[in-house]
């Protein structure tokens, strides 16, 4: 991995105590350090939280070191997390049976389902927005 034994090295500790401190074989820690071995994404998460980066800065696709994270405002959501978000919103609004029976049918849908119904979902916001409007 590109910045593991840099990170070690500033740390001012060996392979052996890295390993150690992140709890893993040191012949894997020697593996990833020297690029033998490919990690998880939780052992990278794991080995960025220990040197306290980012797994961006970690594997080289930044310079900067600061873990960040994305405030919900900035997050876009596409049309089916949308609507995930409205039916939460509901059931914490206190949901009818209606919403109860319709949640339900979500979490036994297949993909196909799921799809058909955010359609449908989608159709019916929009029927009851232009309701709305004088």
């Amino acid at each position: 991995m590109f910045r593991i034994k840099e990170l070690r090295e500033a740390k001012g500790i060996n392979m052996r105590e890295a390993a150690k401190l992140l709890n893993f074989p040191y012949t894997t820690y020697v593996g990833y350090e020297k690029g033998q071995r490919e990690p998880t994404s939780e052992v990278l998460i794991q080995i960025a939280d220990f040197f306290d980066v980012s797994i961006d800065y970690l594997v080289g696709r930044t310079e900067d070191r600061s873990k960040k994270t994305i405030p919900d405002s900035d997050i876009q959501l596409g049309p089916d997390a949308q609507l995930a978000r409205f039916v939460g919103q509901s059931i914490s609004a206190g949901a009818s049976n209606d919403h109860l029976l319709f949640l339900k049918a979500l979490f036994g849908a297949s993909p196909e389902e799921l799809h058909a119904l955010s359609r449908f979902a989608r159709r019916l916001a929009a029927e009851y927005e232009n309701a709305d409007s004088p």
